[in-house]
């Protein structure tokens, strides 16, 4: 049987089995295809490219329609029919036949020819700073019924370990939710070949009776094959294509997560490095697998990021010269902040190229037909400041550009973006939407049982509202959003709901994670393995002269060996397994190369026969040590969200995020709220029916959340349906905070953050929420001091002055490399939110030295005075440096 495509989907990759192994010249990756034609000289296919991996032979096949003499598989004018190609007697790199490999047959059928025009399928995600997931909704045809949700699954393009040994795209559950960690990487596919073509001029001379005499030439044309140009790789094959490189010097690839760092717009969190990317199979020929960046995608993708920006015509067949030069920036520094660019871009492209696939169209139906992306829906923080949120909306919107310029040029439309709900609203969505399915959509009888007669009207009995409460706990931010609920039934059954509360800190799984390895982790190892102190703060501690060199090294330490070995701890926590010996000397959990790498360094420092960390360390899961370090965490925050809960007059409280899976998060939260159990609903295994699409792989309890943090982008996907109407004649509203009135919404107390922590003293406020009854001035001013380089400005809804707070704002002074003391006085204003402008910070005034220089706000060169929204209070986070800048030593 052959393998169909569609034409105009991109690049698909099919697979062909093979009875054993090809050993002969073949390459790393893909190689362009070029076979043994019947004249028995080799023959060109410029849209097809093929590798081998092990005991499988992969094709893919670029389906744009196209010039045939530009390197096009055929016209669409020309194409009536399904097009058929058979692949035999392929060359290998010294131009032999492989004889051992089969014929391939590969047809690349129109779209229409046998089902209709190509089906919108919208792609929902939840990009957290931690985990990144998503799903595929479409249509099943008939309004009222729960469309498909799919659930998104990221395929390794290093690994194409996607296809079993039959050639079948399987389902690959650890997929499905993959880390948010992005590195640069080399473009998927090989760039297209430059091919000689004959054009015709326009004569310069008559022939005989006057007549033009036609002239010709040959010209040299890179038709725009291979337009998956993405150069971001985030989950397992980041994770393979970083152990592939063999650096040994400093080199920047990649962040922990691009939402960290959208507000980096320039190149100063580089530190005068350049940017470097993965090359797995070595393109570049730098024989270490690692290159400067380079690559198609930076035709579009400049330094400062601008948000404009140029790009071809989605008709246009050829690349022009000029665009190919940019291809290799001179010195690339380009600001992170352009990551999210480039793995949202990613993302689109693997979607894309996903729902066109067989595994796909078999498992959604409708087999004939073709798909289009016709959404992109993003859920976003509950406590995501404004300038932030258009900062996300700015950064995807140039991908879905990028997407509609290259890969998925052929779309009828342009993909449409949506960013319509904050992830705890997300999460109130799925619950309610899992209680009302469960009742038959019988909104009345839910309201009857667990709501209460509230804010009676006049003359009118008092209706039944629900207020609810969610705590989501992600990687990077913890956010708590209250709201109430109130129903009219009818012909249109209306669910109101209205936000009474939102906040969100940067305090969450990652927080615990860092602490966890600092007080249990590293400790043990340490002692297990006979290291001192020294030895511990020089591998795994802050970054000093003396470890400088070696910060590539510590940040695969970090994140490939100690972090595996925190997070399988905190899965024996959540399973209370307190026999499962965690060892890094396992490969199930830390690589063999990384323990090789570290013992390397430790040879080469210390000298080979002095510490060997081949060796077990007795790790397991003891919850009397574990429970200290939650309660270190997360006591505080919790206390201050369950005040919170509490004075709203909560009704039910939601527990959603990976964190909230642990005993000891669920007990503290049950502790401090006066609520039954049963109102504390974790949704870490709480059943929400066989309607919900992350089930368990195997197929066991069935209706299960067996994920938390799945409930976001479940809540996200429901709620772009229910605007669609595509869920019945029901409909949701949400209104209340950042909403129709945004002055009825927090009001923060803002503050210099105290360095190193996440704390705003009360001695250090700045602008405080106006005293009960009195009257909040629309502008306020402060003048206050300035004498360090740099002064983080945060907010906290609490008046406590130990509750978490939030990196906002960041004062900046440039010495610009001059000695000197800085003193200076700063004026911000403030302007509170009004219904049609958003909460407003500027610095308007400054007065003093910098260095000897005076201080200046303004553009230009003497400029040395900055303010701009920042919300990392440091540099880099530690999954970025490799530094664990706390580690305990009290016990040694």
């Amino acid at each position: 049987m052959p393998h169909v495509v569609f034409v105009n989907t991109g690049v698909q990759i099919v697979c062909e089995p093979l009875s054993g192994r090809v050993k002969a010249s073949v390459g790393h990756g893909w190689q362009r295809c070029v076979v043994q034609g019947p004249d028995g000289k080799p023959k060109s296919i410029p849209y097809v490219q093929w590798q081998l991996i092990g005991e499988k032979l992969f094709f893919a096949v670029d389906t744009t329609c196209g010039d045939p003499a530009k390197g096009y598989f055929c016209s669409a004018q020309a194409l009536a029919d399904d097009f058929s190609l058979s692949i035999a007697r392929l060359l290998d790199s010294k131009g032999q036949v492989l004889s051992t490999l089969p014929s391939v047959d590969i047809v690349i059928r129109p779209a229409s020819a046998r089902a209709g025009e190509p089906k919108a399928v919208h792609l929902v995600v939840d990009f957290g700073n931690s985990r990144t997931g998503a799903l595929l909704i479409e249509s099943l045809g008939e309004r009222g019924h729960m469309p498909q949700m799919i659930p998104f699954e990221l395929t390794n393009r290093f690994q194409l370990d996607r296809w079993d040994k039959a050639g079948r795209s399987r389902r690959q559950g650890a997929a499905r939710w993959f880390n948010s960690r992005s590195h640069w990487c080399q473009s998927p596919y090989l760039p297209p070949p430059k091919l000689e073509k004959e054009v015709y001029t326009v004569p310069s001379a008559k022939g005989w009776l006057n007549k033009p005499k036609p002239t010709t030439q040959r010209v040299f044309v890179t038709p725009r094959l291979f337009q998956d140009l993405s150069a971001v790789r985030m989950g397992q094959e980041a994770v393979d294509i970083t152990e592939a490189m063999r650096v040994e010097a400093e080199v920047r690839t990649g962040v922990s997560s691009p939402k960290r760092y959208l507000w980096a717009d320039d190149a100063a969190w580089l530190g005068g490095a350049l940017w470097y990317m993965a090359d797995p199979t070595d393109r570049a020929q730098t024989g270490n697998y690692a290159c400067v960046l380079q690559g198609p995608l930076f035709r579009f993708l400049a330094e400062h990021d601008p948000d404009e920006l140029e790009l071809p015509p989605a008709d246009l067949d050829e690349i022009p010269e000029a665009d190919l030069v940019r291809e290799h920036p001179l010195h690339p520094r380009h600001a992170p902040r352009l990551m999210m660019v480039a793995a949202l871009y990613e993302i689109l492209c693997q979607a894309y190229a996903y729902v066109n696939s067989a595994a796909y169209r078999e498992l959604a139906g409708e087999q004939g037909r073709a798909r289009e992306i016709g959404s992109l829906v993003l859920t976003y923080p509950s406590g995501m400041i404004p300038q932030e949120r258009e900062r996300f909306q700015h950064q995807a919107r140039k991908a879905i550009e990028i997407f509609h310029a290259t890969l998925g040029r052929s779309q009828r439309h342009q993909v449409a973006l949506f960013l319509r709900i904050d992830e705890a609203s997300a999460v109130h969505l799925t619950y309610l939407w899992s209680e009302l399915h469960a009742l038959e959509r019988n909104t009345p009888l839910w309201f009857s049982t667990v709501g209460k007669p509230r804010r009676a009207g006049s003359g009118q009995h008092p209706a039944l509202e629900v207020r609810i409460g969610c705590i989501d706990m992600g990687g990077g931010t913890s956010d708590l959003m209250i709201a109430r609920y109130t129903h009219q039934a009818g012909y249109v059954d209306i669910l109101r709901g209205e936000m009474l509360h939102r906040d969100g800190v940067s305090l969450a799984g990652d927080q615990l994670v860092k602490r966890l390895l600092e007080k249990l982790i590293v400790p043990k190892l340490a002692d297990n393995l006979g290291m001192s102190p020294e030895v511990v703060e020089f591998l795994f501690g802050q970054e000093v002269p003396a470890n400088a060199r070696y910060r590539q090294q510590r940040i695969q330490w970090m994140n490939r060996l100690l972090v595996p070995l925190a997070q399988a701890y905190l899965q024996a926590a959540v399973e209370d397994d307190t026999t499962t010996v965690i060892s890094h000397t396992d490969p199930t959990y830390v690589s063999p190369e990384i323990v090789r790498l570290l013992q390397r360094v430790i040879d080469q420092r210390y000298g080979a026969g002095n510490i060997n960390v081949e060796q077990d360390v007795g790790l397991t899961f003891a919850p009397a040590m574990f429970e200290p370090i939650v309660y270190e965490v997360f006591n505080e925050l919790l206390i201050d969200f369950c005040n919170r809960l509490v004075a709203y007059d909560v009704d039910i409280v939601l527990l959603a995020g990976q964190p909230t899976k642990l005993k000891q998060i669920q007990d503290l939260v049950q502790e401090y709220l006066p609520l039954p159990a049963s109102r504390v609903i974790p949704l870490h295994n709480h059943y929400a029916g066989n309607w919900y699409p992350y089930q368990d792989d195997e197929g066991r309890n069935p209706g299960i959340i067996v994920d938390p943090k799945s409930a976001v982008v479940v809540g996200g996907a429901i709620d772009f349906l229910l605007v669609e109407g595509a869920l019945g004649n029901i409909t949701f509203q949400l209104t209340g905070i950042n909403s129709e009135d945004p002055t009825r919404g927090n009001d923060y107390y803002w503050g210099i953050l105290t360095p190193g922590t996440s704390k705003i003293q009360n001695s250090k406020l700045l602008f405080r929420p106006p005293e009960k009854g009195q009257k909040a001035a629309p502008v306020e001013r402060k003048e206050f001091e300035v004498v360090s380089e740099r002064v983080m400005i945060g907010r906290r809804l609490s008046p406590h002055e130990q509750a978490e707070a939030t990196a906002v704002w960041c004062l900046r002074v440039d010495k610009k490399g001059q000695p000197g003391p800085i003193d200076v006085k700063v004026t911000i204003e403030r302007r509170r939110a009004t219904k049609d402008q958003p909460e407003t910070f500027q610095l308007v005034a400054v007065k003093g030295t910098v260095a000897g220089k005076p201080a200046c706000a303004e553009e230009g060169p003497e400029g040395n005075v900055f303010f701009t929204w920042r919300t990392l209070t440091t540099d880099s986070f530690f999954l970025d440096t490799g530094a664990l800048d706390n580690i305990d030593h009290s016990g040694r």
